[in-house]
């Protein structure tokens, strides 16, 4: 009797390691690793095939999450706008209440930034502001991208609110310096001498206050305001 059941048991572990998918069997952070490979080496195809996998094989999982975000982030790189909006609505069903989702919402709104896709970052960017209203992130980078967009007649009122909003917040700093260096990498040095120079003034003994001081002497120096680049 006890043979029988041995038997059994090992013909049930038998048909189920049969079945089981062998990636189950891979080690997920390196499949990973070797997507991401594939993917600065623009082989595409050979990383959308690894994303899927480890998407179905560890569904629910870290790995997923990190999967579908590269996911969407390959087809932007890609060029491809349809899949990389579907792979992004399947990002937000499939971990709706996963604690990491805005950060990686924002991560793919960053790839659209970076790829001058600022129509599709705002977006995304105010979909995580109106759903996580306290991600100072998003709110920096809505601004940023409606710079990039030349969308000037609200930027200035969207600072305002910025800085009204989370005038105690440790980002803050951060966040206006990032938004000052997209002025002046737009070129539009009055505005961003003005957001480097209340980084200074606010946070005069910041880690932020000298290169924000040095980028106020340079911006002068690109408007030919020799006398106040000495100054400063």
């Amino acid at each position: 009797m006890v043979k029988k059941i041995l038997f059994i048991s090992l013909a049930l572990f038998g048909l189920l390691f049969s079945t089981m998918p062998p990636a189950c069997f891979a080690d997920a952070a390196a499949q990973l690793e070797q997507a991401e490979t594939y993917k600065n080496n623009e082989q595409y195809e050979q990383a959308e095939a690894i994303y899927k996998t480890v998407i179905t094989d560890y569904a629910g999982s870290n790995y997923a999450l990190e999967a579908q975000k590269n996911l969407a982030i390959l087809y932007i790189d890609w060029g491809n706008g349809p899949q990389a909006q579907a792979a992004t609505d399947k990002l937000i069903a499939d971990f709706a209440a996963h604690p990491d989702l805005p950060e990686v919402l924002y991560r793919v709104a960053d790839e659209y930034q970076m790829r001058q896709r600022h129509e599709q970052a705002v977006k995304l960017y105010q979909y995580v502001v109106d759903r996580w209203p306290d991600f100072i992130g998003s709110r920096g980078r809505v601004i940023m991208a409606d710079i990039g967009l030349g969308n000037d007649a609200n930027t200035q009122a969207a600072i305002d609110n910025l800085i009204a909003d989370f005038n105690d917040h440790p980002g803050l700093r951060e966040v206006l310096y990032l938004v000052a260096d997209k002025y002046h990498g737009r070129q539009k040095h009055k505005q961003a001498i003005e957001l480097y120079q209340y980084v200074v003034d606010t946070w005069p003994e910041s880690d932020s206050a000298l290169p924000a001081q040095m980028d106020v002497v340079i911006s002068n120096l690109e408007l030919v305001k020799y006398s106040e680049a000495q100054a400063a």
